[in-house]
Formats: C-alpha cells, structure tokens, sequence
C-alpha cells in the first residue's frame, strides 16, 4: 500500500534529470540551471539527489526505486515529460513535484515553471528581419525535438511579417563539436552571402562562432550570431555573445518556492507559468 512521502522527512530532494542522462559536462545549460537549484535548496535547508536511468532497462527505474524507497522529500522535475507511470506512482505516494526549466509536451498535472520557446524564436526573428540584407539560417538539433520546433515556429513568424524566410539545418546534437562541424559542412551558404544565424542554444552557437572564424568570416560583419539561454561562457567568449537570456533564477526560484509549501502541507492548485526570454546584444551582432 502506497504511503505518502510527508510521512518521512530527509531533508532532501530528487531532481529528476533527462532519462538517460549522460553527465553534466555534456549540457551546459542544465548544469547551470542544477547549480542556481543547489543554491535555492541550500536556502531552504535541502540537499540534492540527482535522479536519472544510465541505459534503457526493462527493470524498475530510478524514480520508481526512489518513491517506493521513500529516499526524498519531493521532486523537482527537468525533463521534457514524465510518463503515466511516473505520474501515477508520484500521485499514489503524494510526492511533492514541480517541473521546472523545460516546458512539458502536454499539460501534465504539475506546476510547470518553463521558458517560452516560442517567444525566444519570435524576438531572434524580430530582430534578424530588420537586417533584411542578410540571409536568415537556424540551426538545431532536429524539429521532431517539440524545443526546436518551437523555437523554429517563433524565428519564422517574426521573419513572415517582412517575406523573409530561414534556411533550416536540423541535424545538429547539442554540442560545441557538432555545431561547428555543421557550420563545416554547409560553409557554402555562409561564404556566398551575410547570413543572420540564430542557434538552439547557446554552447551550440559558440562551436558555430568558432567555425566562423575559421573560415575567415567576420563576426557581426557577415555574419551575425544569436544563441539562446544565457549560460556565463557566452559572456567570456571572444566576441562575447549575443543571445536570449532565460530568467532561469526567477523560473527555480518560483517553483522552488511552490514546493516548499506543498512539503509545508499546503494543498496548492496546479499552475503552468512560461518566462519570457531578454535578447541581449554583445558583440555578435551590430544592435
């Protein structure tokens, strides 16, 4: 029989990672965003467990493991989405849980905390179709990826209102490496016109940037480079980069914030909240 998880206190809380996480070093923006969740924790008296699956298995995962062993207080959860399973475990122990960061497929009965991706894709095309003289590109890792689409959706509104439309290379990972050897292989597109080149995030656009460089193309001069998140590496770079900067401190905050109450007892309606990114200009582009 199901106990709830308020019935132990362990004075720490399970953050439920990608499902087959591979290591901090390879996500850049969600190693920033667990450091500003660490440091919310520590102010409210909780450690950390990390909470992700090596390898696809056909045995009980992780958060399976970790509900039934009553090992955590509540969750925060960093995932894209959690199945039904996941859901009806966290229901049947009343796990306190909160998502925060990426915005959920589908509206699950958890308070969301997310970024607007699509308003992120909407101001980089806002301002790239003012520069009506360069050959708007996005890259990212593949449309099927609901982020990206997102993201895609948004660049190609904005650039809509003036008749432009982007050139789309989606077969991008998320790293440094494969950004640059994309930029690599389809040099040809930026070496014949000045392109506006808006990124899925910002690690990505500085392997693309590096790439750049290489080929001897002058960064704003022809060509101009948004990323998007706001991670410190983009404002140590050389040229520093322009990019949207997520409210991350204010999306942990909000939803740390709900989680406490629901650990406190309280019974809190369920509330979807998205954040609306900030383009800040640096020295790849000329704003």
């Amino acid at each position: 029989q199901a106990r709830s998880l308020k019935c132990k206190k362990t004075g720490t809380i399970g953050i439920l990672f990608l499902q087959y996480w591979e290591s901090l070093t390879n996500n850049l923006m969600l190693t920033y965003v667990y450091d500003i969740i660490l440091k919310e924790l520590i102010l409210m008296d909780y450690d950390a467990l990390m909470i992700y699956d090596i390898e696809k298995t056909t045995c009980e995962g992780s958060l399976a493991r970790i509900i039934r062993s009553r090992k955590v207080d509540g969750f925060i959860n960093l995932r894209s989405s959690l199945s039904d399973k996941e859901l009806q475990l966290i229901d049947s122990y009343e796990a306190p849980c909160v998502s925060v960061f990426q915005r959920q497929h589908t509206l699950q009965p958890v308070s969301q905390y997310s970024a607007d991706d699509y308003q992120a894709g909407y101001l980089a095309g806002e301002y790239f179709s003012r520069q009506n003289n360069y050959c708007p590109v996005f890259i990212s890792i593949p449309l099927t990826r609901k982020s990206a689409s997102n993201r895609y959706d948004g660049y190609c509104a904005a650039l809509a209102i003036q008749d432009m439309k982007p050139i789309a290379i989606t077969d991008c990972d998320l790293s440094y490496k494969s950004a640059f050897h994309t930029i690599m292989t389809n040099k040809e597109i930026f070496l014949q016109q000045p392109c506006s080149v808006f990124v899925y995030n910002d690690i990505m656009a500085l392997g693309a940037d590096r790439a750049f460089i290489e080929l001897g193309l002058s960064v704003p001069g022809q060509i101009q480079l948004i990323g998007l998140d706001g991670i410190p590496m983009g404002s140590w770079a050389s040229p520093t980069l322009s990019t949207l900067v997520t409210p991350v401190h204010d999306m942990v905050h909000d939803g740390c914030q709900t989680l406490k109450r629901m650990l406190d007892g309280e019974i809190l309606k369920i509330e979807h909240k998205l954040y609306l990114p900030t383009l800040v200009h640096r020295e790849t582009t000329l704003g």
